[in-house]
């Protein structure tokens, strides 16, 4: 190959950012082919900080997406430096004219809702963007460029890939530029440090969105590819839990229910002839209080398991401090053996696989310093096997999901903090684990130092690199559908143990088992606890495998059994009317309601009412309008509304979405 045929070859680029004390940190990725066929990686950072550095909270993240799709395959002098250089300085130059266009469709859009709004506030809106105009034209020298904290990044990725492609340093290839090719920001510039490290700082953090081209594949599950669901822009503003508190109301509006929601958990649904159904998270009023509370005490539960004849371990109960008889009773039913509070919940306190003595002292010292380690706990046998959350309504399991623990798997290719970012970036596309990322902690640390590994190492393919021993969702445990192979008598066992409890019609049962596909008969199990207030989420949105209408077949027999008139189909299309009452004026809620109904592609208006009530009229698809009407009850970062009541209208004319001064004549 001669000197002009030679190459440098972007073959991969990857955009991560992450949240920092300061803002958002952004770190880009680009590995190269160089024309001998080796590969090479560089790695560079930027700091978009709003107005300081042009990046505009939103949009500078598409902006760099598109940016590094556009760069995919580029191709750069191989073996010139100089020409290198200049063909990265061009590619940069063309960054910054899509970052103008870009800009500027920002600014027209900001004018168009200027136009759309009206009265004061539209004259407040023109005040203060006349204003900032001429701000900003008497401070132009100061004025950064739009995306320079982005494009930093991006600058930074590339000359770090060419210091390390032609073995020179930042000074020998940059000259007097080597300052930084970034005259506006007065910022670090040049390579972040060693990749370990940067990969360490990265994942020690919360990492926010992450884009890689080409795509990476999906996680698999036994050749199976992760699931993806389009509703999660939608659930995002319900923040952690969101799906728990918002899916059985989305199943009350969709079949013509009105609602009053209370707080982020509670709401109440009603035809406007019966007495109203009262919900809390996954709490339906099928299900007693009595039955709830039984279902909170561990050790009365596992007794009306045990005489219903269901697989139970051997265990006993203890009076708080009563140490010496605990580690007595270990001894006699043998290691291992779990310690838990006798009234637990959320795994508080539980620690699990105890060994010997010495653990089992250690355990009771971590359960006296949690939140419920002053009252009665349990001392049981521990079960080997793999953990399942079964769920049961009325007489029959609905769902079944067997919870891993935390892990990526090698594909030969990736490295490991590569392959977190990856499953991560597949869990945020999971409207139950979008908030429960794996974590780069201790425990993940401890596992990859077993396995002889660090984050830059690339494992084989198919090689399971295990990152946490426990199965919770929420330190990034994967959720897996296995109800389609459940075998009878597990199925069995779960209604027979939900029966055990009077009054409890819902229920997720936790079931420690070796293989699901097996009779109980054959292997070692137990029904470690009965969860009334099972999360409904992780079943409707599993990792992997078929999503299960847990939400809709709870509201339905709901419906059903308390005998309210509700429409013969399910809605796809809704049209709401919307009354927010409390603190929600003069805080930003119509702003805040207009921009994410914008973002939903929602059509409506949101207007003030008086001092302490807001109303709006939310139409599009049922998705996003429930999402948003359940929402409400929470707002922008001020406000404190206090109920919000939705009723169904017919759907106005309109074509987009407007804040409102005066009431619009009644639909």
């Amino acid at each position: 190959m001669s000197n002009a045929e030679a190459r440098l070859v972007l073959t991969r680029l990857r955009a991560t950012s992450y949240k920092v004390e300061e803002g958002l940190n952004v770190l880009v990725q680009v590995r190269g082919r160089l024309p001998d066929g080796r590969h090479i990686d560089a790695l560079g950072e930027g700091y978009p900080r709003g107005r300081d550095t042009g990046d505009r909270a939103g949009a500078w993240w598409p902006f760099l997406v598109d940016c590094l799709r556009q760069l995919e395959g580029r191709e750069l002098p191989g073996t010139d430096p100089a020409a290198a250089l200049a063909a990265v300085q061009a590619v940069l130059a063309e960054c910054e004219k899509l970052a103008a266009v870009q800009a500027e469709e920002l600014a027209a859009r900001d004018r168009e809702l200027g136009i759309q709004l009206t009265g004061i506030r539209a004259a407040k809106r023109a005040v203060k963007r006349t204003v900032r105009t001429v701000l900003d034209e008497a401070t132009f020298w100061r004025k950064p460029k739009p995306f320079q904290g982005t494009l930093l990044a991006l600058e930074a990725a590339l000359v770090d890939l060419l210091t390390r492609a032609f073995a020179q340093s930042p000074e020998a290839l940059l000259g007097r530029q080597a300052a930084g090719l970034r005259p506006h920001l007065p910022l670090p510039f040049g390579e972040p440090g060693e990749p370990t490290t940067v990969f360490e700082r990265v994942l020690s953090h919360r990492v926010i969105e992450s884009a890689a081209f080409p795509p990476p594949p999906a996680p698999t599950y036994n050749g199976m590819a992760s699931t993806t669901y389009h509703e999660v822009p939608y659930l995002k503003p319900l923040g952690s839990n969101g799906t728990k508190g918002h899916l059985l109301e989305r199943e009350a509006l969709m079949l013509g229910l009105s609602t009053v929601r209370f707080s982020k958990g509670a709401f109440l649904a009603t035809d406007g002839k019966q007495p109203p159904l009262i919900f809390k998270w996954s709490r339906s009023p099928r299900s007693s209080a009595v039955s709830l509370a039984l279902c909170t005490h561990k050790e009365a539960t596992r007794m009306r398991l045990r005489r219903a004849g269901v697989p139970v371990p051997q265990g006993r109960t203890f009076a708080y401090g009563d140490f010496e008889a605990a580690k007595a009773f270990a001894a006699r039913i043998g290691y291992p053996v779990v310690v838990k509070p006798a009234m637990g919940v959320r795994g508080i306190g539980v620690v699990a696989n105890i060994q010997n003595e010495q653990e089992l002292d250690q355990a009771f010292a971590q359960l006296v310093n949690s939140r419920l380690g002053k009252g009665d706990f349990i001392v049981e046998q521990h079960i080997t096997g793999r953990d399942y959350r079964i769920v049961v309504v009325g007489d029959e399991v609905i769902a079944a999901i067997l919870r891993d623990p935390a892990s990526v798997e090698g594909d030969g290719e990736h490295t490991v903090a590569e392959l977190i970012i990856n499953k991560n970036t597949a869990r945020r596309l999971n409207p139950h684990l979008w908030g429960r990322p794996i974590k780069y902690d201790a425990a993940a640390r401890y596992q990859l130092q077993r396995a002889g590994l660090t984050l830059t190492s690339i494992p084989e393919a198919g090689q399971k690199v295990l990152l946490s021993s426990s199965c919770s969702l929420s330190q990034g445990g994967d959720s897996i559908d296995v109800l389609d192979e459940l075998h009878p008598s597990i199925k069995e066992a779960c209604v027979k143990a939900v029966k055990a409890v009077p009054g409890l019609w819902f229920c997720g049962v936790d079931f420690l088992i070796e293989d699901h596909t097996r009779p109980l008969s054959e292997q070692r199990a137990g029904i470690c606890e009965l969860n009334a207030h099972a999360a409904i989420g992780n079943c409707e949105y599993p990792l992997y495998g078929t999503p299960r209408e847990v939400a809709r077949t709870v509201m339905k027999q709901s419906v059903e059994h308390f005998g309210l008139q509700v429409n013969g189909e399910y809605a796809d299309q809704l049209a709401l009317r919307l009354t927010i009452r409390g603190r929600v004026t003069r805080v930003g809620y119509r702003t805040w309601m207009q921009r994410h109904a914008l973002n939903f592609g929602l059509t409506g208006w949101v207007r003030n009412v008086d001092s302490q009530t807001v109303e709006a009229v939310l139409v599009g698809d049922a998705a996003p309008v429930t999402a948003l009407a359940a929402a409400a009850v929470l707002g922008p970062r001020r406000a404190r509304p206090t109920s919000v009541s939705t009723e169904h209208i017919t759907a106005p004319s309109l074509d987009s979405f407007q804040i409102l001064e005066s009431a619009p004549e009644r639909t």
